[in-house]
């Protein structure tokens, strides 16, 4: 990833200790929490954090450091960071929405849709019949990063999905489908492409259309290019001798549905809060 990305992984313990609790957060524990990021930001060398915390009467944003350290933006809710992994929480509610219109069931073959996509395990053919919607969202295909994530080509033309998995084709499986379970990333990019299969719609305008706007987050991408105003996206920096260096990282479009949504914790808080179902002004 080329984005520091913070925005989740430090706003998790607080969703816990907060998100049950029926009171405001008050000015200690506002210092308190402001002081613990601060710490964050100086021990880690991170240049920028973003806070959102989500509880049942009030949602709190708290941020350290900087969105871009020459120019000293300072990162807030509205920066917008890359989601890492966070983008495939938006990729499965995209194939659940599909689902919900009958174009696809989690049950059916994924070669019922990719029918040229087919595996190997342990040099013989896998049946192909085995691996369905199901076993990619749940990370039992076979297909882990331990021996797949290498397979990701890098580029940013507009058929790179397609590109990625049909890079993977004939690929050995680390275990038949189903068999067991083991993190991989390019599940979720195979989803993405399933996604485009389905609606006819390339991945990008789908997640637009059909995620982003009807749940009214404004600020949550699928490509950098769609942002307006470009200040407000934190720019990308790598630890050198325990110090951030800018970094301009290759890109991985093909990727995308698996770990490269953008968006900030304004819209995440939200996001949180339709999860919780504390959010009604959504579509049915």
């Amino acid at each position: 990833m080329n984005k520091k990305i913070l925005l989740t992984i430090i706003s998790i313990p607080f969703f816990f200790i907060f998100s049950t609790t029926t009171y405001a957060i008050n000015q200690n524990q506002s210092v308190a929490i402001q002081n613990l990021l601060d710490e964050a930001c100086k021990k880690s060398n991170t240049p920028g954090i973003s806070v959102a915390i989500v509880s049942e009467k009030e949602t709190s944003f708290f941020s350290s450091g900087y969105s871009n350290l020459d120019k000293k933006i300072p990162a807030d809710e509205q920066t917008i960071f890359e989601l890492a992994s966070v983008s495939k929480a938006f990729t499965a509610l995209g194939i659940l929405k599909l689902e919900k219109q009958g174009l696809l069931s989690r049950t059916d073959k994924i070669q019922d849709y990719l029918p040229w996509l087919a595996f190997n395990y342990r040099g013989k053919s896998v049946d192909m019949n085995q691996l369905t919607i199901n076993n990619f969202l749940n990370h039992t295909s076979g297909l882990t990063n331990r021996k797949h994530s290498a397979t990701i080509p890098e580029g940013n033309s507009p058929d790179m999905l397609e590109k990625t998995v049909k890079n993977i084709k004939q690929a050995d499986l680390a275990f038949l489908p189903g068999e067991s379970h083991e993190y991989g990333t390019i599940n979720y990019d195979i989803l993405g492409l399933l996604i485009e299969v389905v609606s006819g719609k390339n991945y990008e305008e789908f997640m637009t259309s059909e995620i982003f706007q009807p749940l009214n987050l404004k600020n949550t991408y699928v490509t950098s290019n769609e942002i307006k105003n470009s200040e407000s996206l934190s720019l990308g920096y790598r630890s050198f001798f325990f110090h951030p260096l800018y970094y301009e990282a290759p890109e991985f479009r093909g990727n995308t549905p698996a770990g490269y949504l953008l968006s900030n914790s304004k819209d995440l808080a939200r996001w949180m809060s339709i999860q919780l179902n504390q959010t009604t002004d959504i579509p049915n």
